[in-house]
């Protein structure tokens, strides 16, 4: 559906007679795309395990309502604001070892780091500089303590293709486990 979306807008980019540089651009914007979906991915086997084993009813609605959490529509997006890897970490002994095991390798692992920073990047920055789509005339800002010059690295497509392979690898470890675990399908 994204593809044929992306076919759909940007047409003129994807004709037959289109340049090498339009092709790379709509290479780009897959690839970012692909970025945040991973990152997302991630956050999502969180909510699996946050609702699966109960974990929300361990923490109070607020620090003044003492009242623990329970599922109902209206504590929904307070639950699912509370379900971070801090809080899962807190209660990790809730969970089967094998599996927490392998979900806390992977959250320290150096591709999980990578393709976060990435996506954050992307999300805060609204950019990921490709070597075959950079423009000659860059220029930086230097105010105070800011320098632009963290957002011009910049790194190949096939680069970013390689550690998004890496990742799915990884991830998909811990989906199977996840399943396996908890007899999901």
């Amino acid at each position: 559906n994204l593809a044929a979306a992306q076919i759909k807008r940007y047409s003129n980019f994807l004709s037959d007679d289109s340049s090498d540089e339009s092709q790379l651009w709509v290479s780009s914007v897959f690839v970012n795309n692909a970025l945040i979906n991973y990152q997302s991915l991630f956050d999502l086997i969180l909510q699996v395990s946050w609702f699966y084993y109960r974990i929300y009813t361990h923490f109070n609605v607020s620090k003044e309502n003492q009242t623990k959490l329970s599922l109902s529509t209206s504590n929904l997006l307070l639950i699912l604001q509370k379900c971070k890897w801090e809080n899962v970490l807190k209660h990790k002994d809730i969970l089967e070892a094998n599996y927490f095991s392998l979900l806390k390798q992977f959250y320290e692992s150096a591709i999980y780091s990578k393709v976060n920073n990435l996506a954050n990047s992307l999300k805060h920055r609204n950019k990921i500089c490709y070597d075959e789509t950079m423009i000659e005339d860059q220029f930086l800002i230097n105010c105070n303590d800011y320098s632009s010059s963290e957002t011009l690295k910049s790194h190949t497509l096939e680069e970013i293709v390689s550690v998004l392979k890496e990742y799915h690898n990884a991830i998909y470890d811990v989906i199977k486990l996840l399943c396996e675990t908890h007899k999901l399908k």
